[in-house]
């Protein structure tokens, strides 16, 4: 009775949460002219499309379309990619109407580019009303989004046998704690106490981190009672050990 842990476990270790979202906003059927998109920057050139036609924003010369001198599959791969789409295709928009002014011509754009402010272009132009692109993008790029979640469930400040933990389990191995005792769940002889015998900070600190801690303390629990039920004995963890299915005992 007078062999079982007394564990302690804080510094909860953080758990991370990756969520990948995708977005349909065009597909390939859609008239380019019936499609606009959001205004994206990378860094101070910035990229939009409105009603179908191919504009940019570079440094204060505010928005302004892009000619279709030199203008080709890879400019139009990258023009979407800075969008954050992964699918393109343009014609030359030969449209009539205001006199549009230009801001960028000669762009080239190399295979790995992304951006267009990775680009070569020229501000300079000898472009006309029927020289702008028509740019359609599909296939929204997945946007990623990792999110690191600590929660605080124990303080080393908290009485030990004031603490309780979930049941946690890694494979066949269970482990919680209930009123400061350790406890095991081994296959099928359900939940019993950890013995005190060889039990050492190593121990301790492979307990805790199963159970999703960074920190740990112990002591024997000389506490009376009941006859425990014992289903785990001279634990033996190494340093490297994060579950205690990966330990050694009887």
């Amino acid at each position: 009775q007078g062999e079982m842990v007394e564990l302690l476990c804080w510094d909860p270790i953080p758990t991370t949460t990756t969520t990948t979202t995708t977005t349909t906003l065009a597909a390939s059927s859609t008239p380019a002219s019936d499609w606009s998109s959001e205004e994206i920057f990378h860094g101070t050139v910035g990229v939009r499309v409105r009603d179908g036609l191919l504009m940019a924003h570079v440094d204060s010369r505010g928005w302004g379309y892009v000619c279709d001198d030199s203008f080709g599959s890879g400019d139009a791969r990258a023009a979407c990619a800075h969008l954050g789409y992964a699918s393109s295709s343009y014609q030359i928009a030969r449209r009539t109407g205001s006199s549009p002014v230009f801001v960028m011509d000669q762009l080239s754009c190399g295979a790995s580019v992304d951006h267009l402010g990775e680009c070569r272009f020229d501000t300079s132009h000898d472009c006309s009303q029927g020289e702008m692109v028509e740019l359609l993008c599909w296939d929204p790029i997945p946007t990623t989004t990792t999110t690191t979640t600590t929660t605080t469930l124990a303080a080393s400040s908290t009485p030990a046998s004031d603490w309780s933990s979930e049941e946690i389990f890694h494979g066949t191995v269970g482990v919680r704690v209930r009123d400061g005792l350790l406890m095991a769940h081994v296959d099928s002889r359900g939940w019993g106490y950890v013995c005190d015998d060889s039990f050492g900070s190593g121990d301790a600190r492979a307990a805790c981190a199963h159970l999703g801690y960074a920190s740990s303390s112990y002591q024997i629990a000389r506490r009376t009672g009941s006859s425990p039920v014992f289903v785990m004995d001279q634990l033996s963890c190494g340093a490297s050990v994060d579950h205690l299915g990966e330990c050694r005992f009887d």
